[in-house]
């Protein structure tokens, strides 16, 4: 089976950029994609599984007395957990879990 590569990024706080590929919508300069060398323990878990489905995952912004819903998750559902990946103000946020209990929406 041929393994693919997906890039996931946030950038400010509500855009979300997905490639099949190892390009991002910024430029990376001299640096080296992380994941690639030196991958966060939360990523490692679901690294060369299968993707069954990807869907966004509800948040909340409270303003005053207002919950607002926001898609804040990037949940990457593998053989071996959900990777959430989530925005974290200025870089991914990543978590392997079991389940996601928030409200969330079919992307693929």
């Amino acid at each position: 089976m041929e393994m693919k590569v997906i890039s996931i990024a946030w950038s400010k706080f509500d855009e979300l950029w997905l490639s099949n590929d190892l390009t991002l919508p910024f430029s990376i300069e001299y640096n080296q994609v992380r994941w690639v060398t030196n991958s966060p323990k939360e990523i490692s878990g679901c690294l060369n599984n299968r993707i069954s489905s990807v869907k966004l995952g509800v948040d909340y912004l409270v303003i005053e007395n207002n919950k607002i819903e926001v898609f804040t998750h990037l949940l990457v559902y593998t053989t071996n957990g959900i990777l959430d990946v989530f925005n974290n103000l200025d870089e991914n946020g990543y978590s392997l879990t079991s389940d996601f209990d928030d409200k969330t929406m079919d992307v693929v």
